[in-house]
């Protein structure tokens, strides 16, 4: 037999690449060559994330909480970056689900992308409205009160950063790298929230007030910088970060209250926050048999001043100072025998708290803490399937707004406070995942101790003017699970996703004792429809069912989303329709001891987006500093 050429005209070789990728520490969603890469931007990208809820850069990880979020190990502290990621540019998105000990301990859940914009300059323009209704009741020990409010919330602020960095690869193995990225939060941030409240009796009315908020709030340019150095020595992966970070917000609100018989009511109120924070951190990676070890420390410094002035006397003024250290030591391992891979880690952590007000520390509100914070994770297959059970041990430690001891005036009914004497709580998070093809499926269980949670109380005793602040509650035990099915059918790629979300809590109320064990259910139906020529269609129908969050019964919700998108060149268009039937809402029964908040919202989700976007030099920086104590920053 003698062989034969032939010339083809062109062979076209097709393959599908799994959406989904399990891993120890939970899951990669792959972006770039699936419809995700046409939702728009990166905002859009997480949203449809399965166990993901939420929207422009406010995401929680349904279980976990609220997520810290990566480009390229590098954390974003303002999410309005995520608006300026194109969905296209993202290789892949890892939803890690079970941090190890190189996260701080108070790290429950961690999204990573793969984009990074090295340098830029920004500017943002917002305009807000929201509309709300309110039937507070309340009970004192002789009489029945009743507060019906009606308030329209309108804020419009505009946003400007700037990056700037420098990168040296010394060699293959050795780089080093300064980053520098400032900005305003708000170049000029201006709230207006009118209201009217009128207040009964035992059923007669004895008050109708007019309330004209005006809220200012200025902020001083930031200051972050980072300096890193990653590399090699043989074996041993090196990679060191260390951060500067500087913030002051300063806030004015003048409130003008005008009685039915016209008399009138000033309460004026001044509040700075300024925080300064260094820290630094190392992590050493080294591989044996089969695995690689990972050890390494972490240390923050951190000074936060709050002061607090108002022109009523009833509403005392503060001056808090609060200087804390932490310092924590990490290992971990992660090997692999045959197709199973095992993970585990050690986190120890020291924390010191000194709390000062008017210059004189408070030793009833500074602390000290150290703990060890084991997690530990098992990757399996069954047949095509494929498994992970994890358990990890963390903590959330209180903002430093919610310790603050300065109490804000909101209405003649209603005041706000932070609590200097919160404890931190501690989580324990069993969790079972899996995929199967395109069906991916999440079980969590988790037990919180000393819980942190928003509640109501009588301000004075047996008085009707309720004070809102944070609190620990004893414990709090809640399941989750989701389960997201994304087949691709032709030029159709749909995502049905489901998650539900239930707690174990009760709570004394006016009715009594209530269990608030109602579950909380999230059905999402996403649609993607690759219609030729360069265009997608976009469609989404998501909400969720009336249940119970801490001691809130939410009411139901669901909005329609419609758009679509073109590529022309270089270019990227999409026109959005969102909350078509003006459906979404964020309304609520918030039960407190003695009172009841029944609370009907809409913030302006009915809008239509257009968005272009132009894409040149797509090679990305090679900076590879990731930042230390992210964890603080975001508390600050």
């Amino acid at each position: 037999m003698q062989p034969d050429t032939y010339t083809l005209g062109n062979v076209t070789v097709r393959g599908e690449r799994p959406q989904y990728q399990m891993s120890g520490h939970g899951l990669t969603v792959n972006v770039q060559g699936t419809m995700l890469s046409e939702a728009g931007t990166a905002n859009d990208v997480i949203a449809l994330l399965p166990g993901v809820d939420g929207n422009n850069g406010s995401f929680k990880v349904i279980g976990k909480g609220t997520p810290l979020i990566y480009v390229n190990g590098r954390l974003l502290h303002s999410t309005a970056e995520l608006d300026r990621l194109s969905s296209k540019d993202i290789a892949s998105i890892e939803l890690d689900t079970n941090p190890g000990a190189k996260y701080s301990a108070t790290v429950s859940a961690v999204i990573h992308n793969g984009l990074d914009i090295f340098g830029e300059v920004s500017h943002g323009f917002s305009h807000l409205y929201q509309e709300q209704r309110g039937n507070n009741q309340s009970q004192t020990s002789a009489d029945y009160w009743q507060e019906l409010q009606n308030m329209l919330i309108k804020s419009k602020y505009h946003t400007l950063s700037l990056t700037l960095g420098v990168n040296y690869q010394i060699s293959d193995n050795h780089s080093v790298g300064v980053r520098y990225d400032t900005g305003k939060d708000a170049i000029g941030h201006s709230s207006n929230w009118p209201m009217t409240e009128t207040v009964y009796k035992n059923g007669e009315q004895i008050e109708h007030t007019q309330y004209e908020t005006e809220v200012n709030r200025t902020y001083p340019f930031s200051h972050l910088l980072n300096a890193y150095y990653n590399g090699k020595a043989g074996k041993l992966g090196i990679d060191f970060n260390t951060d500067y970070y500087q913030k002051t917000t300063r806030l004015n609100q003048d409130i003008t209250e005008t009685n039915v018989d016209r008399s009138q009511q000033f309460v004026n109120s001044h509040s700075n926050q300024r925080s300064e924070m260094w820290a630094s951190k190392l992590v050493l990676t080294y591989p044996i048999a089969t695995g690689k070890l990972e050890s390494g420390y972490e240390y923050t410094n951190t000074d936060r001043a709050d002061d607090y002035t108002t022109s009523q006397q009833f509403m005392p003024s503060t001056d808090d100072h609060i200087k804390e250290q932490m310092a924590a030591g990490f290992l971990s391992y992660e090997w692999t025998v045959g197709k199973v891979e095992f993970g585990a880690g050690l986190r120890y952590e020291h924390v010191t708290s000194d709390y000062y007000s008017f210059g004189a520390i408070v030793p009833e509100q500074s602390r000290t803490y150290s703990r060890l914070f084991p997690n530990a994770d098992i990757t399996f297959p069954i047949g095509k399937a494929k498994f992970t059970l994890a358990y990890t041990e963390k903590t959330s430690r209180p903002s430093y707004w919610q310790l603050r001891s300065f109490v804000q005036y909101d209405s003649r009914y209603l005041y706000e406070a932070g609590n200097p004497l919160l404890r931190p709580a501690i989580r324990h998070d069993i969790s079972l995942s899996g995929i199967y093809k395109w069906v991916y499926a999440s079980f969590s269980y988790k037990r919180t101790k000393d819980y942190m949670t928003n509640l109501y109380s009588a301000y004075e005793e047996d008085s009707p003017i309720n004070l809102l602040q944070y609190q620990n509650l004893d414990h709090l035990t809640s399941i989750s699970a989701v389960l997201a099915l994304s087949p691709k059918i032709g030029r159709w790629a749909p995502t049905w996703r489901v998650s539900l979300y239930q707690q174990n809590y009760e709570q004394q109320t006016l009715e009594g004792i209530r269990s608030f064990n109602t579950p909380l259910i999230q059905p999402r139906w996403e649609n993607f429809v690759n219609l030729g020529k360069q265009f997608t269609l976009f469609a989404s129908v998501n909400g969720r069912t009336a249940g119970d969050y801490e001691n809130v019964h939410l009411k139901p919700s669901w909005q329609i989303n419609l758009g679509i998108s073109r590529q022309v060149g270089g270019w990227n268009l999409q026109l959005r329709a969102n909350d078509l039937f003006r459906t979404a809402r964020q309304s609520m029964i918030t039960y407190g001891y003695s009172v009841t908040f029944d609370k009907w919202n809409y913030s302006d989700s009915q809008n239509i987006q257009f968005t272009a976007t132009y894409r040149f030099n797509t090679t990305r920086s090679k900076y590879k500093g990731t930042g230390a104590g992210n964890e603080e920053k975001n508390r600050l």
